[in-house]
């Protein structure tokens, strides 16, 4: 598989990079070869590399700075995500549960997202964005670094999410099966609390509130990953 990467020097890029199977062709340019938010740079990008997918990982992440930063967040998640997208011939959109407003949680591929900040928004404007591609496939997801990397974590939120190796290991097995993916697919670990997750690797987190927070983040933001357990692809530990 010839395979082109954005955001290759991002968190997950970074832990991708020694998964990658050596049967793979696998181009992770810089952002000064591949900048996301001008299309010359997309244009000759997927050129030179001729892909025949795309995992789309770069993206304006930074939830509190987006609120404030609109203006690039947009450029980033959305106009980016369109005009790649329009290159590609499989185009892999890695987006966020965030998409979802948390009130109830266990959400299906098929529920309604309202996003509740700007960074979901956009987010969600590029899911929109992505099926300009020929093929396409949504895999919305959640990960941390590890160690949990905040001094303060909420009680009151919950995830499927995980820490970036064990989401980066199901993602691989996701792009080798890139042929047969849905449109959209829901990857994740089970409903969990934050705080137990941040717990995992670091005892002295300070148990806080979502509310005390500097951006609006939603309570409730697990998914309900069936169709991926169906998939019954085997994950590598």
């Amino acid at each position: 598989m010839k395979l082109l990467v954005t955001g290759g020097s991002g968190l997950m890029g970074k832990t991708l990079q020694p998964l990658w199977p050596a049967d793979w062709t696998v181009a992770a340019p810089t952002r000064e070869e591949l900048d996301v938010t001008k299309r010359e740079s997309i244009k000759a990008a997927v050129k030179k590399y001729a892909p025949e997918v795309v995992l789309h990982l770069a993206a304006f992440t930074d939830v509190a700075a987006a609120e404030y930063r609109k203006k690039l967040a947009f450029t980033t998640n959305v106009y980016g995500t369109k005009e790649l997208a329009l290159r590609s011939p499989l185009f892999i959109y890695l987006s966020t549960e965030y998409v979802f407003d948390g009130e109830r949680g266990g959400y299906h591929e098929g529920a309604i997202p309202n996003p509740v900040n700007f960074y979901a928004l956009t987010k969600l404007l590029g899911e929109y964005s992505a099926r300009a591609a020929r093929r396409y496939c949504v895999i919305r997801t959640l990960f941390k670094p590890r160690p949990y990397e905040h001094p303060m974590v909420p009680t009151d939120m919950w995830t499927s999410g995980d820490y970036v190796d064990v989401i980066a290991k199901k993602l691989i097995v996701a792009l080798a099966h890139a042929q047969d993916l849905p449109k959209t697919l829901h990857i994740g670990t089970g409903r969990k609390s934050l705080l137990e997750l941040a717990r995992q690797t670091r005892k002295d987190v300070a148990a806080g509130s979502r509310l005390s927070l500097p951006v609006r983040l939603p309570r409730d933001t697990s998914l309900d990953t069936l169709q991926w357990d169906m998939l019954k692809w085997e994950v590598k530990e």
